[in-house]
C-alpha cells in the first residue's frame, strides 16, 4: 500500500479533480509540489464509470471492468447529460448509443433508469457525477490521511451557466465545497506554467488541443499578467479516443467475419471484449510499431488472434486525425490570431500520446514545440491542483519565508549593480568628454593625461573586481570624481577668455563668456540617452538685457522672455541659471549638444520676420477648465478667454493641426498632472501678461517643432549620446532688428513687439523650476 503524505496546514487543504467524460483524475499540493493521485488499483486516472449491481454499487474501475456484463446498469458518459434537457439534440443522439435508459424527468431533466438491489431506480446526471466525485475525494483522503472538503472541480470551456452549476451541485453531493470552477484549458495552462511566463514576457496566446477519450476541444487562450482570457472554442463531442477504438472494432470484426465466417455484431458481451482490448492495442502502439490483439473465446468458443501496426491504426483513422486539424482552424479563424502568433501550444487528454496526431499538430503550426512534458492525462487535474493549493495558502508560507530570506541578498546584488554601472557610467562619459575635440582643445595636456590614466585605472579595476562591494564601488567612483571634476571646472572657468568685467551699466557678458555661462548651464545635465519632450519656461529678469547676440537660430523670436528647451524626461535634469547669472540673461540661442553650436549669427539675415498679425489670427482648438471642448477660434480669442477668467492657458498639444489648448488653474493643474502623467508640453501664464510676447512663444513651439522632429531623425546618434536643447532669452538687439523689418509691413506690430522691456521687469513670471516641477 502506498505510504500516505501528511501535511502541516490540514485545515485548508483542498484537491484539484478533473471530472472527465471517460476518466477522472485527482492532485493535491503535497510537500511542496502537484501529486497525482493514484487509486486503490494503483492507476493514476479512474473511469468515470458507475455500475448497479444486485448486491452493490460499483465505482471507478471495477464498474468498468464489468461493463460487459451488466450494460444495462453500468453508466457513464454522465458528463454529456449534466445540465442539459432531455430535448437537446445532442442527448436525443447519445442515447440511441447508450446501452442503458434514459428517461424524461421534471422540468425536462433527463433520468438515468437502472436496476439496484432488485428496484429499478432513477437518478440525475448530478448523483451520478456526484458518485464519481465521491471516489475521487475516497482516493485522496486515504493517500492524505485525512478529511478533505474543499476541492476545484474542472469543466470544458464551452460549459454554460447551467452546466457549471449542475457541476458545482453534483460536487455538493458529494460532500465538497466547490471552491472554485474553472475551465480545463486554463487548468492545463497553470500545470505549465504559463500564467507566469505571461507575467514575465507580456501576452502569451496558448492553444489548448484537449484530445481525450470522448470529446475533443481546441481553446485559445490569451494570458496577461495572470488573467485568462477564453478567446475562442471548437471542437466535437463526439470526437475522441473512443472513436478510434470503433474504428479497431470494426477493423476486427470485419477481419473475424472474413477468417471465421461469423458475424458478432450481434452480441453485445463479445463486442465490449473486443474493445477493451482494442483499446489496450491502441495504446500500445502509440509507443510501439505492432503489437497483437488475443482474446479466448470471443465468440462461440472461437479464440481470436491478430496484430496491429501503428501505420494501420492511422490509415484507418486518417479522417479523423485530419478533422482534428480541421477543428484548430476554426478555433484560430474564430480567434483572429494568426498560427504564428500562437506562443505555446499544450497537449491536454490521452489521444494526444499518439504520434501521427502530434506530428500532424507540429507540422501544422511550421515545426514549433508542443507542451507535453506532463502526463496528458494529469495536466488539466495537476492545474487544478495548484489553483486549490492557491486558493487556499497552501505553499504560500514557505514563499513568503523565501522572499524575505532572499530580499536582503537581492537587494545587495541590486546595490552593487547600481555601483557598478554608475561607476562605468561616469568613467566612459569622462572618457568621451576628454577625447571629444572640442573639448581636448580646451584641456591641458597633461590634465587630458591625468584624466585619461584615472580613467583607464579605474575601469581596470571593475574589470578585476566584479565581485567587489558597494562601499568600494563608491569609494572608486568618488576617488574618479575628485580627479576629474577639478580638471573640468577650471576648463569651463578658464578655457574660454577673461572674467566678465562685471555689471557696468550698459555692457555684458562677451561671446566667450556667454559660452563658459551656457555650459555651466548643461554641465550639470545627464548625459545619458534621453527622450525629447519640447518644454516652453519663463524666466523672471528685472536687470536690463545686454545688448549682445550671437544666435545661431531664428533670432527674430529672441524678444520674449521664453526658453524652448529639449531634455531628458527627468524634469530634474532642466538646466538653470547660476546665481551669478540670475541678474543678467545670457543673449545667446544654442542648438545641438553641448558644445554643438555655431560661434557666428551668419545665418541671421536669411530668418524671415515675425508677422504678428498671423499669429493672433491663426486657429486653436479650445478646452475649458473642466476638460468641455469649446471649440475653434482664434488663439487672440482665446488668450482674451483666459484673461477674462484670471486663469493660465496651457498648450497641450503644439503639434495637433490646429493646436490644442487649454484653460485653467495652473497650480491645480500641476497636481493633475502629476496624478494623471499629463504631458503638458507648454506653459503661457497669462495673469498681467502682454499678449505679444505670449503670441511669439506659441508660435515658438508652433514654428520649431519641425525642426526638431527632423534634427531627431537625421542625428538619432547624436541625441542618444547628449543632451540637446534650444535656448532663447531677452535680446534688445534682436528687438530692434526686428522692429525695423516690421516697420515697413505693420507699424502697429512693432510698436507692440518693442513692449519687450516692460514686460522684461513683470515680477509675475512664472520660474523655471516651478513649471519644470510641473511637468
Amino acid at each position: 500500500m502506498k505510504q500516505m503524505a501528511t501535511s502541516p496546514s490540514s485545515q485548508s487543504k483542498a484537491i484539484g479533480i478533473d471530472l472527465g467524460t471517460t476518466y477522472s483524475c485527482v492532485g493535491a499540493w503535497v510537500h511542496d509540489r502537484v501529486e497525482i493521485i493514484a487509486n486503490d488499483q494503483g492507476n493514476r486516472t479512474t473511469p468515470s464509470y458507475v455500475a448497479f449491481t444486485d448486491t452493490e454499487r460499483l465505482i471507478g474501475d471495477a464498474a468498468k471492468n464489468q461493463v460487459a456484463m451488466n450494460p444495462e446498469n453500468t453508466v457513464f458518459d454522465s458528463k454529456r447529460l449534466i445540465g442539459r434537457r432531455i430535448s437537446d439534440p445532442s442527448v436525443q443522439s447519445d442515447m440511441k448509443l447508450w446501452p442503458f435508459k434514459v428517461v424524461p424527468g421534471a422540468g425536462e431533466k433527463p433520468l438515468i433508469v437502472v436496476r439496484y438491489k432488485g428496484e429499478e431506480k432513477k437518478f440525475m446526471p448530478e448523483e451520478i457525477s456526484a458518485m464519481v466525485l465521491t471516489k475521487m475525494r475516497e482516493i485522496a483522503e486515504a493517500f492524505l490521511g485525512q478529511g478533505i472538503k474543499n476541492a476545484v472541480i474542472t469543466v470544458p470551456a464551452y460549459f454554460n451557466d447551467s452546466q457549471r452549476q449542475a457541476t458545482k451541485d453534483a460536487g455538493a453531493i458529494a460532500g465538497l465545497n466547490v471552491i472554485r470552477i474553472i475551465n480545463e484549458p486554463t487548468a492545463a495552462a497553470i500545470a505549465y506554467g504559463l500564467d507566469k511566463k505571461a507575467s514575465r514576457r507580456g501576452e502569451q496566446n496558448v492553444l489548448i488541443f484537449d484530445l481525450g477519450g470522448g470529446t475533443f476541444d481546441v481553446s485559445m487562450l490569451t494570458i496577461e499578467e495572470g488573467i485568462f482570457e477564453v478567446k475562442a472554442t471548437a471542437g466535437d463531442t463526439h470526437l475522441g479516443g473512443e472513436d478510434f477504438d470503433n474504428r479497431l472494432v470494426n477493423h476486427f470484426v470485419n477481419e473475424f467475419k472474413r477468417k471465421h465466417k461469423k458475424d458478432i455484431t450481434g452480441n453485445a458481451r463479445a463486442l465490449r471484449r473486443l474493445r477493451t482490448a482494442c483499446e489496450r492495442a491502441k495504446r500500445g502502439v502509440s509507443s510501439t510499431t505492432q503489437t497483437t490483439i488475443e482474446v479466448d473465446s470471443l465468440f462461440e468458443g472461437v479464440d481470436f488472434y491478430s496484430t496491429i501496426t501503428r501505420a494501420r491504426l492511422e490509415e484507418l483513422c486518417m479522417d479523423l486525425f485530419k478533422k482534428c486539424l480541421e477543428t484548430v482552424e476554426v478555433c484560430l479563424r474564430d480567434s483572429k490570431i494568426d498560427k504564428g502568433k500562437v506562443d505555446e501550444i499544450v497537449l491536454v487528454g490521452g489521444s494526444t500520446r499518439i504520434p501521427k496526431i502530434q506530428q500532424m499538430l507540429q507540422d501544422f503550426f511550421n515545426g514549433k514545440e508542443l507542451c507535453k512534458s506532463i502526463n496528458p492525462d494529469e495536466a488539466v487535474a495537476y492545474g487544478a491542483a495548484v489553483q486549490a493549493a492557491i486558493l487556499t495558502g497552501e505553499g504560500s508560507e514557505k514563499m513568503v519565508e523565501e522572499a524575505e530570506k532572499y530580499k536582503a541578498e537581492d537587494e545587495e546584488v541590486k546595490k552593487k549593480v547600481e555601483a557598478r554601472n554608475g561607476l562605468e557610467n561616469y568613467a566612459y562619459s569622462m572618457r568621451n568628454t576628454v577625447r571629444d575635440d572640442k573639448f581636448a582643445s580646451k584641456l591641458d595636456p597633461a590634465d587630458k593625461q591625468k584624466i585619461e590614466k584615472v580613467i583607464e585605472e579605474a575601469l581596470e579595476w571593475v574589470e578585476k573586481n566584479q565581485l567587489a562591494e558597494v562601499e568600494e564601488l563608491e569609494y572608486k567612483l568618488k576617488e574618479l570624481e575628485d580627479t576629474c571634476n577639478p580638471i573640468i571646472s577650471r576648463m569651463y572657468q578658464g578655457g574660454g577668455g577673461d572674467q566678465p568685467s562685471g555689471s557696468t551699466q550698459g555692457s555684458g557678458p562677451k561671446i566667450e563668456e556667454a559660452d563658459q555661462a551656457m555650459a555651466g548651464i548643461t554641465s550639470s545635465s545627464s548625459s545619458s540617452s534621453c527622450h525629447l519632450k519640447p518644454i516652453l519656461f519663463m524666466r523672471a529678469s528685472s536687470a536690463v538685457t545686454p545688448p549682445y547676440s550671437r544666435l545661431s537660430f531664428s533670432s527674430l523670436f529672441a524678444p520674449s522672455l521664453f526658453g524652448l528647451q529639449l531634455c531628458s524626461n527627468n524634469s530634474s535634469s532642466i538646466p538653470t541659471l547660476s546665481s551669478r547669472h540670475a541678474s543678467s540673461p545670457i543673449v545667446t540661442a544654442r542648438y545641438g549638444g553641448r558644445d554643438d553650436y555655431s560661434s557666428s549669427g551668419d545665418d541671421e539675415e536669411d530668418d524671415p520676420a515675425l508677422d504678428i498679425s498671423s499669429i493672433r489670427s491663426s486657429r486653436v482648438r479650445l478646452i475649458d477648465e473642466e476638460q468641455n471642448m469649446v471649440g475653434v477660434v482664434s488663439l487672440n480669442e482665446a488668450i482674451e478667454a483666459a484673461q477674462e477668467a484670471q486663469l493660465d492657458l496651457v498648450i497641450l498639444s503644439p503639434e495637433a493641426d490646429p493646436p490644442v489648448l487649454r484653460i485653467m488653474d495652473y497650480s491645480k493643474g500641476k497636481r493633475e498632472n502629476s496624478r494623471r502623467k499629463v504631458l503638458v508640453k507648454a506653459i503661457v501664464n497669462l495673469k498681467g501678461r502682454e499678449n505679444d510676447f505670449r503670441n511669439m512663444a506659441i508660435e515658438l513651439i508652433r514654428r520649431f517643432q519641425n525642426d526638431i522632429g527632423e534634427l531627431a531623425s537625421e542625428e538619432s546618434k547624436n541625441f542618444r549620446e547628449r543632451n540637446m536643447f534650444i535656448t532663447l532669452v531677452p535680446n534688445k538687439a534682436a528687438l530692434q532688428r526686428a522692429q525695423d523689418l516690421q516697420k515697413e509691413k505693420d507699424e502697429s506690430a512693432v510698436n507692440e513687439v518693442s513692449n519687450v522691456s516692460e514686460v522684461s521687469n513683470v515680477d509675475e513670471v512664472s520660474n523655471v523650476n516651478e513649471v519644470s516641477a510641473g511637468l
